[in-house]
This record gives C-alpha cells, sequence and structure tokens, in this order.
C-alpha cells in the first residue's frame, strides 16, 4: 500500500518537472523576445508595446496603424502617446485621433468622450470646431435611435446619451453654429422621452437665449406641443392643458401667415375640444346621476371656457334641458299648497254655532266648553291653512278645512298670535349649520395627489398603494356633496368665493380585517386620507386644517355581502366627502 502511494506522487512529480521544462523550451524564445529589462525604470516591458522615443515618432507609428484602418490598434496608440508625451505639440492632435478611432470602430459614445477630452484638456485646438460637430452628430444618430427593449423593460439610454451630448455641446460653445441646434435636439430629446416640463424649458431657453435662429418659431410650437403632450396625461389637472392652449393661442396669433400655424390650429382645436370633452363628461356623469344642479355646473364651465370646442353648443343645450327638467318640481309645490277641493268649501258659509238661551245663566265652566267648539267651527285662515298643506302629518291624511278638530291645546287662546312653523328641509328634518351668516359660497380646488409612490412604509406594505384618478373622483365627490347639503353655494374657478378648500390625497391603504381559516382574507378595510385646508378668502385667515383626515369603506370578498374593491373605494369616497361637509358645516 505504501510502495503505491509513493510511485504515485513520483509520477506526479514527474509530470510536474516535465511541463515546467516545456514551458522554458518551447516558450522561453517568445517571451524573451517581447519582453525586456529597463534598468531605467527597473520594469520589464514589451518592445512591440512602448512608446516610441520622441513623440513624432509615436504620432507617425500610430497613424500607420490609422491609415491601415486597424483602428483599434490606432486609438491605443494615440492614447499611449498621451499619456507619455500630454505637454508635447502631438498631444492635441493625439486625442482627436482617439476619438475619431474610436468613431470608425462604431463606438460612439466612447468617441464622444474621448472628442469631450479635447475641448476640455486642449481649448486651443485648431480641431475644436470640427470636434464640436462630431458630437453634434453622435447626439442626433442616439437621438434617432431613440429607445431600446430590453427583456421587455423599456430603457432609455440612447435618449439619456443624446440628452448628454446636446447639453455638452451648448456648453462648449454657447455661441457657436451648433448651439441653437443642440438646444433644439436636447427639447427633442425630452419629449420622446416623455419629459414634457424638461422639453418645454429646453425648447423656452432656445426662444429667450437664441431669437435669431431660425428655428425659434419651430421651439414656440414644440413649447406649445408639450404642453399639450402633457395634459393628455391621466391626472385631474387642468393646469397643463390650460398652459398649452395658452401657448398654442399665442403661437398662432405670432405666426399666423406661416405654414406651421395651420397645424397648430388644428392641435388647439383638438385640446380644446379634449378638456372641454373631460368637463363634459363629469355633466353627463351627473346627469345620469339625476344631479341636475351638478351637471349644469360642469356643462356652464363647458360654455363659458370654451365656447369654440364642439361640446360648447351641446353643452348649452343640455343646460336648457336641465333646466326644464328641474322647473316642474317647484311648480308642483305651488300647485300642493292650493287644494281645488279646499277653495270650493270655502266658499260655503261655515255653520253658525248654536246661541245659548237668551234667559238661561250658565255655569262659568260650561259657557268655557260651550265656547270651545264655537271657536273650533270657524275656519282657517288661508295662512294656517296654507301651512297645513306645506307642511301635513307624516302618515296622516290631510285634514279637511270643513272639519274642526275635536280638542283644543289648552295654552291655544283666542286672539293669540299662531306658534310660528318648524323649519322645512330635507325628508322633513333639518340640518342646522353653525356657519357665519356671511359665508355663502365655496370654491373647491382640485385634488391633488401627493401619494410617494416609492416611499416604504411597513414589512407588511412595503409600497403605498393607488388607483388613477382616484383624486378626481374625490373632488366630484365632494362638490357634490356640498350642493347636496345646501347650506354653501359651490361657485366656478375665477368666480368670488367666501371659502377655498384645498385638498391633498396623501395615502390609499387597503387593510385586511379578518381572515378563514386558511388565512384567506375575508374582509378588508379601504381608507382614503387626505390633508384639508379651509381658508376664508376674504381674510386670508386660515379657517381650519386638517391632517390625515379619512373616510372609509369595508368590503367581503366572499358570501352574498361580497362587493369589488372598485364599489368599496367609492363607498369610501363619499364617506369622504360627507366628513369633509360636515366638518365645514358644522365644527364652528
Amino acid at each position: 500500500m505504501g510502495g503505491a502511494f509513493r510511485m504515485v506522487i513520483a509520477r506526479r512529480g514527474v509530470l510536474k518537472v516535465a511541463g515546467i521544462l516545456f514551458v522554458v523550451l518551447f516558450l522561453s524564445q517568445e517571451a524573451f523576445g517581447y519582453w525586456v529589462w529597463t534598468p531605467g525604470t527597473k520594469k520589464f516591458i514589451n518592445p512591440k508595446y512602448a512608446v516610441k522615443d520622441s513623440p513624432k515618432e509615436q504620432f507617425d507609428y500610430a497613424m500607420g496603424f490609422f491609415n491601415a484602418k486597424d483602428y483599434k490598434r490606432a486609438a491605443a496608440e494615440f492614447e499611449r502617446l498621451v499619456k507619455a508625451y500630454e505637454d508635447s505639440e502631438y498631444a492635441s492632435e493625439a486625442q482627436y485621433y482617439v476619438g475619431l478611432s474610436f468613431e470608425l470602430q462604431g463606438k460612439h459614445y466612447f468617441a464622444f468622450q474621448n472628442y469631450q477630452k479635447v475641448v476640455e484638456g486642449y481649448p486651443h485646438s485648431t480641431r475644436l470646431e470640427e470636434v464640436i460637430e462630431r458630437e453634434f452628430r453622435i447626439g442626433d444618430m442616439y437621438l434617432n435611435r431613440g429607445g431600446s427593449k430590453l427583456l421587455g423593460t423599456e430603457i432609455m439610454t440612447p435618449l439619456d446619451r443624446a440628452v448628454e451630448i446636446f447639453k455638452k455641446v451648448v456648453d462648449n460653445a454657447p455661441y457657436g453654429p451648433f448651439a441653437d441646434k443642440a438646444q433644439f435636439k436636447l427639447g427633442q430629446a425630452y419629449k420622446k422621452s416623455e419629459l414634457f416640463e424638461e422639453a418645454i424649458i429646453a425648447f423656452q431657453r432656445l426662444v429667450d437665449e437664441y431669437p435669431e435662429s431660425p428655428l425659434v418659431d419651430k421651439a414656440r410650437f414644440e413649447v406649445a406641443s408639450c404642453a399639450y403632450k402633457a395634459s393628455l396625461k391621466p391626472a385631474y389637472d387642468s393646469a397643463p392643458a390650460e398652459k398649452a392652449i395658452a401657448a398654442f393661442r399665442e403661437f398662432v396669433e405670432t405666426n399666423r401667415d406661416k405654414e406651421v400655424a395651420k397645424e397648430a390650429d388644428r392641435t388647439l382645436q383638438r385640446l380644446t375640444d379634449n378638456i372641454a370633452e373631460k368637463s363634459f363628461s363629469i355633466g353627463e356623469f351627473y346627469e345620469r346621476q339625476r344631479h341636475y344642479e351638478s351637471a349644469i355646473m360642469y356643462y356652464n364651465e363647458v360654455v363659458e371656457k370654451y365656447p369654440q370646442s364642439s361640446f360648447g353648443r351641446t353643452a348649452a343645450v343640455k343646460i336648457t334641458e336641465l333646466k326644464a327638467k328641474m322647473a316642474p318640481k317647484v311648480r308642483v309645490k305651488k300647485e300642493r299648497v292650493k287644494w281645488p277641493e279646499k277653495e270650493e268649501a270655502k266658499k260655503v258659509a261655515p255653520p253658525k254655532a248654536a246661541a245659548p238661551p237668551p234667559k238661561e245663566k250658565m255655569p262659568p265652566e260650561k259657557a268655557k266648553e260651550a265656547a270651545v267648539p264655537a271657536e273650533a267651527a270657524k275656519p282657517a285662515l288661508p295662512e294656517e291653512a296654507a301651512e297645513e298643506e306645506v307642511l301635513p302629518v307624516k302618515d296622516e291624511p290631510f285634514p279637511q278645512p270643513a272639519a274642526a278638530p275635536a280638542v283644543m291645546p289648552e295654552e291655544k287662546v283666542a286672539g293669540e298670535a299662531p306658534a310660528p312653523a318648524p323649519a322645512k328641509g330635507f325628508f322633513g328634518y333639518t340640518t342646522q349649520s353653525m356657519l357665519p351668516s356671511n359665508l355663502k359660497t365655496i370654491y373647491v380646488e382640485n385634488f391633488v395627489n401627493k401619494i410617494a409612490m416609492t416611499a416604504e412604509t411597513s414589512d407588511e406594505r412595503m409600497y403605498r398603494g393607488y388607483k388613477p384618478e382616484m383624486q378626481f373622483d374625490i373632488t366630484k365627490a365632494v362638490i357634490d356633496r356640498y350642493i347636496f347639503d345646501g347650506n354653501l353655494k359651490v361657485v366656478d374657478a375665477g368666480k368670488a368665493s367666501d371659502l377655498i378648500l384645498t385638498g391633498e390625497l396623501v395615502d390609499f391603504k387597503r387593510e385586511p380585517l379578518r381572515y378563514d381559516s386558511n388565512d384567506n382574507i375575508e374582509e378588508f378595510r379601504i381608507r382614503l386620507i387626505v390633508n384639508l385646508v379651509l381658508k376664508d378668502v376674504k381674510t386670508g385667515k386660515v379657517v381650519w386644517t386638517e391632517k390625515e383626515f379619512a373616510g372609509e369603506s369595508t368590503y367581503d370578498t366572499t358570501g352574498s355581502l361580497a362587493k369589488s374593491e372598485r364599489s368599496a373605494i367609492e363607498d369610501a369616497t363619499f364617506d369622504l366627502a360627507r366628513r369633509i361637509v360636515e366638518r365645514t358645516i358644522e365644527n364652528w
């Protein structure tokens, strides 16, 4: 056993020695041919890749590879010259050829980076204008390439590089021949990336800083166009659309005789129609729900702000139709007061009460009892009859005027003024408003979405939830609730109001409440959380502020009481709106 083990070790040793001898015998000549010891540097160097003795020799050596179209080797040799002789007269030229060699290899971003070294390291180079032009061309190439997809995920590397390059071109020569062109291309790169606010700034900078550029008119058009694109995002905020309309109108007014103004006119019409359609569709929604006052408010917004839109005339017709639908309700109330059969009864003279015997004396108690039916037999005054008609006793037939009540209240005394009628309200009850008498109108600003989508919240819920257009639905619900309540009149934007309510949607929570035996969630709770500020417009003071004000609802996922999450969100929105209005009306 021991002898066999020693034999294996010996064989391995022989193989190891043989390997070493192979390297020494067969590779030593090649190794010593490429690497030599230099006493000056005290290092082994490969003469094949060593820098030449002078910058001119190195430059000529690198140009040999460049002329032979060996651009990879040429780039390496020019880089070697720049590192070894960075202060020589050949250094700036060599740096230029490094960039050019990379560009001819198709490595455009490396080319840009090395061209930029010419601008930053050798600002007096005679190649400077050519370098900036080549940078501009590379940026344009990336711009035209646009975005690409990797495994289904959108990556914007080409557009990001285009933005970087065009910024450098403008910074390198802000008054050069490519500055305005690069500024315009920068705006286009932002626009293709759907960064419309950044694009507007870029195009506007061209208009402001290069007023003599032939691209100014196109830049103005792009400012309006990007504002239009921004307005198409789903957020319920009319500010981008209003900004776009203003930009297009200004453009059309200053470019009436130019061809591009025709396209601006068409886009302006589309934009006006789009924003008018938003208000018109909200009006239709309320009309279907039979909330006619709310519908009229939104139709009025279309008529007043966008009369030239394709929805303007239709909205005006809708307003007329809805007012006609609402008018009969007022007439019905007046007709209910006049009961025709009662009017006929009033024309008949009421029977006279029997007079007591002339000579017979009656005790005071008997006289009082006799006086009661005589008083009750008198016909009711018109005002009293009207009061009975408007406020009938619940679940009892309306009283007939010819009949007298069997018993009069004991406190009723002949000649005493009638007690004041109770206040009339919805469904026979009243909501006592605590509002000061001078506050009669309110303007509700569009709620803003302030949910930090990427902010971590807890281990169980790493990121905040959100449903599209949730702030839009909250705004509609709050406005509708104020209209339904009736204590404050809701006014449109731009009109004077006593109060103004602003709100921010800061969180949307979907919390499990109940589980089954298999840990499946059976019940959820939805909570909408907002921050609110109510201001007195006339005094400018904040009336009250509410942080993390919430509306909520629950829903089952299974069983006969199950409903959808969307339905639960609608219920939570309604609950939030009700609470907001109650907070406004009652807590003063």
